[in-house]
């Protein structure tokens, strides 16, 4: 019982799984920015050209909406798949054959994505984020084809068995109070925005992870309507708050940071998710150095993964303009790349479900900074489809870019299982 009311939970953590250290204005040829930076291709290696019978795989994305234009996400899918095939030798000497599928951001859209994938007779499905991931699920369901993904918190995928969610989703809720804890931090205020169905499930979520880590949790609840935020900033800091979590929004993180910095908040600052860091940065020149910044991935410019991604995109992508969500679709790709690798009979479904349900050994997480995922091995017990525990912080700079991207481990702190 203790699990399945954790599990409700679920899917309201990820509206604060960090995707914001990833930035929106990363370097490179096509960035958001606007501006053409020279990026050594030679990170990509050698070509190492894939020959054998192609593996046919499936990629979905919800596409352009009002709420997010996650098309990136999906030009980055196909250059990474193109950069795969050209210098990996595709998985195991097995080109990527892609099968493409926006779902229009409707459950609908997506119940037609997955027959798509069906009817193609792909041997996995690649969604890197999507809002309508359970009804993709379902649509596969019975088809015996895996589902692999880097952003979700969907109940009926973390515990779907023919499902692989490589980071960590509890990120956002468990590594705050890790971190407090590390820093003697005895009281968090988590701040959001206050719509019920949203932040009652956030507090049962955080409340038995806060307290297994001995620190105290406040849920700083904020009205859609409110562009003001300094009541219930002072309220927080009456209360005693010594950390502050920024969960929502651009516009909301910038309204939360300009009410802290007015009534001269001296505690710890962080943004856990929905900002991008560099949007708020443009916003507030100068105003996010020394904010603490949670994410699965690292925008270090210094790491190999990121000059692969920036290498990739440059190479394969150059036109498209890069957001806060676009390397989901490089890291979910090479996931799958990586998580196959060694595992030579995987080429249709059922082998490809067998090789990633039991990887023998823990692999390189993309943009994880030196963290690993190992699916199969089921480091979060309740919920077996997540592949990997530790998560990433990072310092912002006053432009909004992460830097000293360090491990956090949360494994401790996930009771209910």
């Amino acid at each position: 019982m203790r699990s399945r009311r954790w599990l409700s939970s679920l899917s309201i953590a990820v509206v604060l799984v960090a995707v914001s250290a990833c930035g929106s204005d990363e370097s490179g040829s096509g960035g958001a920015s606007g501006t053409t930076t020279t990026v050594d291709l030679s990170v990509l290696g050698p070509k190492q050209p894939a020959t054998g019978s192609p593996i046919k795989v499936g990629l979905i994305v919800d596409g352009k909406s009002d709420a997010l234009d996650s098309t990136s996400v999906m030009e980055a899918g196909k250059a990474t798949v193109e950069y795969a095939n050209e210098h990996l030798g595709g998985v195991n000497g097995h080109p990527i054959e892609l099968e493409t599928c926006e779902t229009g951001q409707t459950p609908t859209g997506a119940t037609t994505c997955a027959v798509r994938m069906i009817d193609a007779g792909v041997a996995m499905v690649i969604t890197p984020l999507s809002a309508q991931d359970a009804a993709v699920v379902s649509g596969l369901k019975d088809s015996g084809i895996p589902y692999l993904t880097f952003l979700t918190a969907t109940p009926s995928i973390v515990v779907n068995p023919n499902a692989f969610v490589l980071p960590n989703p509890f990120a956002a809720i468990a590594a705050p109070a890790a971190i407090a804890r590390e820093r003697g931090i005895k009281k968090v205020g988590l701040v959001v925005i206050d719509v019920p169905a949203t932040t009652g499930p956030i507090s049962a979520l955080a409340k038995p992870i806060f307290a297994k880590a001995n620190v105290e949790f406040d849920m700083v609840n904020v009205s859609p309507q409110v562009a003001d935020l300094t009541p219930q900033i002072q309220e927080a800091i009456s209360n005693g708050d010594e950390m502050l979590v920024i969960g929502g929004s651009d516009q909301f993180a910038v309204s939360a940071l300009k009410a802290m910095k007015q009534l001269g908040f001296e505690g710890d600052i962080m943004l856990a998710g929905g900002a991008s860091a560099t949007n708020v940065a443009q916003a507030l020149p100068g105003e996010l150095k020394g904010v603490t910044t949670v994410s699965p991935m690292t925008s270090d410019a210094a790491n190999e993964d990121v000059k692969i991604y920036d290498a990739v995109m440059a190479k394969y992508a150059g036109d498209v303009e890069r957001i806060a969500v676009t390397p989901n679709g490089f890291a979910a790709v090479l996931g799958f790349v990586r998580g196959l690798t060694g595992a030579a009979d995987a080429v249709d479904a059922a082998s490809i479900t067998k090789a990633l349900g039991s990887m023998p050994e823990p692999v390189d997480l993309p943009l994880g900074n030196g963290n690993t995922f190992q699916c199969g091995a089921k480091p979060v017990a309740f919920a077996p489809s997540i592949c990997s525990v530790a998560v990433l912080q990072g310092t912002l700079d006053g432009d909004g870019q992460g830097h000293d991207f360090t491990t956090v481990d949360v494994s401790g702190l996930l009771v209910g299982g």
